[in-house]
C-alpha cells in the first residue's frame, strides 16, 4: 500500500514524548474519518493505556464537495503517534474480539 509523503510538522509537534510510555512519538499520515462515529467499545481504558495511537484523525460531521461532485475536504493529515500506544491498542483490540 503506497501512503503519501507526510508534510513537514509544525515545530510545535516536533519531538513529542508519549507521556505513558515515555517513547518518542513518530510521524506518519494517518486517515481523516468524516461523520460522528460512537465511541469504541473500552473507550476510557483506551483513552488511558494508548492516548497516542493517533491510527486517524476525526473530521468531524460536514464535507466540502465541489461543483463537479468530487470531496474537496483533506482524506488525510500528519500525525504523531507512540509506537508502544499502537501495539497497546493492537492487543487491547485482539483481546476484546
Amino acid at each position: 500500500m503506497n501512503l503519501p509523503i507526510p508534510r513537514p510538522l509544525p515545530n510545535k509537534m516536533r519531538k513529542k514524548v508519549c507521556k505513558i510510555h515515555g517513547t518518542i512519538m513518530l510521524s506518519e499520515v494517518a486517515k481523516i474519518a468524516y461523520g460522528l462515529p460512537g465511541p469504541p467499545i473500552g473507550y476510557p481504558d483506551e483513552m488511558k493505556r494508548f492516548p497516542n495511537a493517533n491510527t486517524e484523525v476525526l473530521g468531524g460531521c460536514c464535507i466540502e464537495i465541489g461543483d463537479d461532485g468530487k470531496l474537496l475536504s483533506p482524506t488525510n493529515e500528519a500525525v504523531l503517534y507512540c509506537p508502544d500506544c499502537r501495539q497497546a491498542q493492537k492487543e487491547f483490540q485482539s483481546s476484546s474480539n
